[in-house]
């Protein structure tokens, strides 16, 4: 599985262990098929290297962390970025969603997490 124009910063397993998602330094994340290793989708929208990529756990959604300090819902089918909200605490150092999908948490490079109620973002 190569693609990416430069580092790659993180990789993650669709919850159905058919895909996984990749992001890194060219500020794009891509979905890749386990099973052949094709590159399925590319989804670009980040100004600065993604740091973190998972999906929600229905996996209907990519979501990523950014050094450009945003946080991003991205829809596998479409590729569109269907939420989008910013840190405001500096680039975007790790992100983990728990297991209902209602709650994401974020850390900063600032040296700070933030708990996000996703139900209410948007």
């Amino acid at each position: 599985m190569t693609g990416h124009e430069g580092d790659v910063y993180t990789v993650k397993f669709h919850p159905s262990n058919t895909h996984v998602a990749t992001g890194g330094y060219d500020k794009t994340v891509r979905l890749w098929d386990v099973r052949t290793g094709q590159l399925v989708k590319v989804f670009a929208g980040h100004n600065a290297s993604v740091s973190r990529v998972i999906f929600n756990p229905h996996g209907n959604l990519i979501i990523t962390g950014s050094k450009d300090s945003t946080i991003r819902f991205w829809d596998i089918v479409s590729g569109v970025c269907v939420n989008s909200f910013s840190s405001r605490l500096g680039e975007v150092t790790s992100v983990e969603m728990n297991r209902s999908g209602s709650l994401l948490l974020s850390g900063s490079k600032d040296n700070s997490n933030r708990l996000w109620d996703v139900r209410l973002v948007g």
